[in-house]
């Protein structure tokens, strides 16, 4: 194989030791080098890169899904770093020890000034004996999210986990953010009824709301629930009729299926019959 990594004999050690200790190997930065202008071929005596051209973070360090056996170190190497060539790299863990070291084709890094420039990224792979004793060590602040990294990581299941079926997530209180899982018969929903009432003008048959809207409106006039009358916009409607001066009209939303006790008003004209 032309391009390939090795455990140097630092992460070798490493390895076994954690291995037999249960330990974990902590991973913290990944370097590129130019090979001091010429190809390399890893070593695994080396304790250095040939010759080290840029160092960072190691931006994620995962399982491959394919082979449990072998990692993937990730180094993003952004567009304001640049102009020089790359032939090796390195992963070291956090003593500072070269952990392990791979060739890599000739590859230019430009900067802005020579009229290109990039984000780079460099995804080594690593092969260990079990990758439950190699961990990364990484400070947020330095960790960049790559498009792959987040197509495949931020999922409807990573952003609200939990719930079992046919539950609805709920708000526990006002705060931005605090919500859980629960039953729908734990759920209540309110929905407060809307009314607005409006005294008619001698002849007025059409009315414009200025607290409730067309949406789903019901109309009394008189207490009487209006079945015809035509939607003119958002805001406004036309009775079926004119009505006379005083004649109150409610317009409702949001009724509940039970319609709403509306008192009706009467009015009493008495006669006095006797003698006179």
């Amino acid at each position: 194989m032309e391009y390939g990594v090795k455990l140097t004999a630092v992460g070798l050690a490493k390895i076994a030791a954690a291995v037999a200790n249960k330990g974990i190997v902590k991973l913290t930065h990944m370097a590129v080098g130019d090979g001091n202008g010429n190809p390399t071929l890893p070593d695994p005596a080396q304790t250095a890169l040939v010759r080290e051209v840029y160092r960072g973070m190691i931006n994620s360090l995962l399982v491959d899904a394919n082979d449990p056996a072998v990692m993937h170190a990730e180094l993003l190497i952004p567009s304001n770093s640049g102009d020089f060539a790359i032939h090796e790299v390195g992963v070291y863990d956090q003593d500072g020890q070269l952990f392990a070291v791979g060739n890599f084709p000739a590859t230019w890094k430009p900067l802005a000034a020579h009229g290109s420039t990039r984000d780079m990224i460099v995804d080594l792979a690593i092969k260990v004996s079990n990758t439950a004793n190699v961990q990364l060590v990484v400070d947020t602040q330095f960790v960049g999210a790559t498009r792959s990294w987040v197509i495949s990581t931020i999922t409807r299941a990573y952003i609200i986990p939990g719930g079992t079926t046919n539950q609805l997530l709920a708000k526990v209180d006002n705060l931005d953010g605090n919500t859980k899982w629960v039953d729908p018969t734990d759920a209540n929903v309110l929905v407060d009824v809307i009314k607005e009432r409006q005294l008619a003008a001698a002849g007025q048959d059409t009315f414009t709301l200025s607290v409730c809207t067309t949406d789903g409106v019901a109309v009394y006039v008189e207490g009487s629930r209006q079945h015809e009358f035509q939607v003119l916009t958002g805001v406004s409607l036309k009775l079926a009729l004119p009505l006379p001066a005083g004649t109150e009209v409610l317009f409702v939303q949001n009724e509940p299926n039970e319609p709403l006790k509306i008192p009706q008003r009467i009015k009493f004209i008495g006669y006095y019959i006797g003698q006179i």
